[in-house]
């Protein structure tokens, strides 16, 4: 059963909270709370499941790397992980990241994985899916 859906602050990510009813072999009921992330193209991220009577309600950090989900009386807090886009030549690797909540803002660090140097940059792009290789010529 559903609870609450909410998206991200960014709107990457699709939060739906809501619990499970099972009966084992004797008959008794178990309740699994769970609380399923979704990107924004309706790929599954991953599923959060967590201990308690009954889901209530959930709450996304403004830069969406925790969310709090309420659960009876308690409070648990869990960190989401994002996917970064990568690549590695050259003994470089290179990663970015988003730095804001609007989806064309990113950070690129260059790791050279020999020296352990590292530099940032921060760019705008309109779209991160071409290869970050002819981006970086």
């Amino acid at each position: 059963m559903i609870v609450k859906a909410k998206w991200s602050s960014s709107g990457n990510i699709l939060g739906i909270a809501g619990y499970e009813v099972l009966m084992n072999n004797v008959g008794e009921k178990k309740i699994i709370n769970q609380l399923q992330l979704y990107s924004y193209d309706g790929t599954h991220i991953r599923t959060l499941k967590l201990v308690g009577n009954m889901i209530s309600d959930f709450a996304w950090e403004y830069n969406d790397l925790r969310v709090a989900v309420t659960i009876d009386s308690y409070i648990y807090f869990a960190n989401v992980r994002q996917e970064h886009k990568w690549a590695y030549f050259d003994k470089t690797l290179v990663y970015a990241y988003s730095k804001s909540s609007t989806r064309n803002d990113y950070s690129l660090l260059f790791w050279n994985v020999k020296s352990n140097e590292h530099h940032m940059r921060f760019v705008i792009f309109t779209f991160l899916y071409p290869c970050i290789t002819y981006i970086l010529k």
